[in-house]
């Protein structure tokens, strides 16, 4: 994928058993950037023995939001910092086979607008650790009975479906990406709520 393509990657060997987890996976790495304003990106993937990647948990981070989103500082150019990020909160069972990878980049585009400068950054290995909220031996609660839901107001699309194109003009240099999307809600109350997204 071209996400792989364009990160630092790191694959562990393939499970001997299933390992689940549930929870915040954590990243404590230590990086550096080129720039004073840069991007960590972090994936935490599924590799399936066939070599198919899935996407498991993100992250991204303003470096100069590292200590705190409040007072975000610049950085350093190319001076190391101990940084951590906690990735999206994720149920996952890797199973046996597979391997967990993690991916690293400074970017993550289209999902965010990239940063102002383009810039490197350098991980060091030594003093980076991966945590995951591994599920323990299932002798917990068992598992959870919930209530039936409530029935959902009904809720129809003014288009025959959503649309999210990404162009790559390869001679310009340049990828576009554009979304839309208008849909329309019945509500509780009386009368109808139109939602209309649009993003080029």
């Amino acid at each position: 994928r071209p996400d792989e393509a364009f990160s630092l990657a790191y694959e562990w060997e393939p499970l001997e058993r299933d390992l689940e987890i549930l929870g915040h996976p954590v990243l404590d790495v230590v990086v550096s950037s080129s720039a004073p304003i840069g991007y960590l990106s972090a994936k935490l993937c599924d590799v399936f023995p066939d070599g198919t990647t899935a996407l498991v948990s993100r992250a991204l981070l303003n470096l100069t939001h590292r200590d705190s989103h409040r007072t975000p500082a610049a950085l350093e150019t190319n001076h190391p910092y101990d940084v951590t990020v906690e990735l999206d909160a994720t149920s996952w069972v890797f199973e046996p086979g597979h391997r967990i990878a993690l991916h690293i980049a400074g970017a993550d585009w289209p999902n965010l607008w990239p940063p102002p400068r383009s810039h490197r950054i350098a991980v060091g290995a030594a003093g980076s650790v991966l945590v995951l909220p591994v599920v323990g031996d299932g002798s917990g609660a068992g598992e959870p009975r919930f209530r039936d839901p409530p029935k959902a107001p009904s809720r129809e699309s003014a288009h025959p479906r959503p649309s999210w194109r990404i162009e790559h003009d390869v001679l310009a240099h340049q990828k576009r990406v554009s979304i839309e999307n208008i849909a329309q809600t019945d509500l509780e109350i009386g009368g109808r709520l139109t939602e209309e997204y649009w993003e080029f």
